[in-house]
């Protein structure tokens, strides 16, 4: 069932994140295998791999050990940056050398460079702008206790769990929708019009038979990006996904 349809007239409007204040570099988003995103430094010959401890639209870090020590004032690293199927060239300025990763920033990022990074990390970008509902702002439950998470555009967590077990779950993120619990299937499907998550209104959600991989793993990723949710909360959700 969806989300209680009385929460927002209780609550009112969820509260949402603040503006964030101007900044240099944007958001970066820490690479796990999941993300398939990888960097080949071409050097003088061949590209040759270099993991990708983060990610941004503006700059990287690389683990060490395999590029070469930085050496004049300003140093650069040429190379094709891994998005999926995506190879895009890039080259990359020195910011600062630590003693696991070499943090980088892009030189000169054309506007196609930006987008396709923000696209590859949509979902981890969405879920790092979710913010809690204050605990003493959510009604009590007869059973358990309700916990909500919410960003823009449309993005929500609703769950309700009780001594650590997972009771139910209802997630929208990117026109995504899913919903289940303990005692219920997960069921998958698209947002078929902007919606608010407490409404019961029929035809605002279409269904699909099942889950496929893409949609799975970009549902990990967002769930495991969202900031603040307790690892135990995060890990029941994300069990019942998988």
């Amino acid at each position: 069932m969806p989300i209680p349809a009385f929460l927002r007239g209780i609550l009112g409007s969820p509260p949402r994140p603040a503006a964030p204040e101007p900044r240099r570099a944007a958001l970066r988003v820490r690479v796990e295998p999941l993300h398939d995103i990888s960097f080949g430094w071409t050097g003088d010959g061949p590209p040759v791999d270099v993991p990708v401890a983060n990610l941004s639209a503006t700059g990287m870090a690389l683990l060490r050990g395999i590029l070469p020590e930085p050496s004049g004032a300003a140093p650069t690293f040429a190379g094709l940056l891994g998005l999926g199927q995506r190879r895009l060239p890039v080259v990359l300025g020195l910011v600062h050398v630590s003693h696991d990763v070499v943090g980088c920033c892009f030189v000169d990022p054309g506007r196609a460079l930006v987008d396709a990074i923000n696209a590859h990390l949509a979902a981890e970008l969405s879920a790092l702008e979710m913010a809690p509902v204050e605990a003493d702002r959510l009604p009590r439950q007869d059973q358990g206790a309700a916990h909500w998470f919410h960003g823009r555009e449309n993005c929500e967590l609703y769950y309700v769990e009780q001594e650590g077990v997972l009771l139910r779950f209802h997630l929208s993120f990117l026109g995504n929708f899913l919903e289940g619990g303990a005692d219920q299937p997960v069921r998958f499907g698209v947002l078929t019009r902007d919606r608010a998550l407490d409404t019961e209104r029929p035809g605002d959600v279409h269904w699909f038979r099942m889950i496929n991989a893409e949609q799975l793993a970009t549902t990990i990723r967002f769930v495991s990006g969202i900031p603040g949710l307790e690892p135990g909360h995060r890990d029941a959700i994300l069990k019942l996904l998988c």
